[in-house]
């Protein structure tokens, strides 16, 4: 569990920074590993709590292009409003809160679990195509010439007579 001690603080604006390890966040990507640090601002409103933070750990990828292993750090906003009631827990059960999601927390909690959101907003952040760093600048053809598809003989046609057959179809 990752938590934020609230038990006793005042009203107010707060610094919050913490470490913790990937191991103690349940059910994290493998991808993940070291340690997360978390480091912002959590605002105390009456039974109100919002978090406004930024949190970083490294990730080990595969690169796409290469399929070089490479580590990255992955950087994340967390923006997160919690409510300390112990009325509202009922009503979430009847469905009767409406369609705002609301994360409540007991009203004696000493610490706020973010190991969810930390989880959630870490796997949302996996970059969808994963290119090493050395590579991000350089172009398919630069890396792979011999690959590329461009005929080294100038005008001399290299297309295969087999597919001549295939140029014939119409697909109307």
């Amino acid at each position: 569990m990752v938590g934020i001690f609230i038990q006793g603080i005042k009203d107010g604006l707060h610094d919050v920074g913490l470490k913790a390890s990937v191991i103690d966040i349940p059910d994290m990507f493998p991808e993940f590993f070291g340690e997360i640090t978390v480091s912002g601002k959590i605002r105390k409103f009456g039974s109100r709590y919002t978090l406004i933070a930024r949190a970083e750990c490294k990730a080990n990828l595969v690169c796409d292009l290469s399929l070089e292993d490479y580590e990255d750090l992955i950087t994340i906003e967390l923006n997160a409003s919690y409510l300390a009631s112990s009325l509202l827990k009922g009503k979430m059960a009847d469905g009767n809160m409406g369609e705002k999601e609301e994360n409540i927390i007991s009203e004696d909690a000493k610490s706020i679990d973010i190991s969810n959101l930390l989880r959630e907003e870490f796997a949302l952040n996996l970059p969808m195509k994963r290119i090493a760093p050395q590579y991000r600048d350089k172009s398919y053809e630069e890396m792979y010439p011999e690959y590329a598809g461009h005929s080294d003989a100038g005008t001399e046609d290299t297309t295969d007579d087999r597919w001549a057959p295939l140029k014939k179809i119409k697909l109307n």
